[in-house]
């Protein structure tokens, strides 16, 4: 009887849910310069 070994299953979700979609969201959509924006008068102090 062969155990079930659930590591391989779970690097495999990892990779289709997280490092995948990584490239299809662009850094210039309207809320990251947004974001950048509110964050600049912090940094500026």
């Amino acid at each position: 009887m062969t155990r079930f070994k659930p590591l391989p299953l779970l690097l495999l979700a990892f990779v289709a849910f997280y490092l995948l979609p990584l490239g299809l969201h662009g850094l210039w959509i309207p809320d990251e310069t947004r974001y950048a924006q509110i964050s600049q008068p912090e940094f500026n102090t």
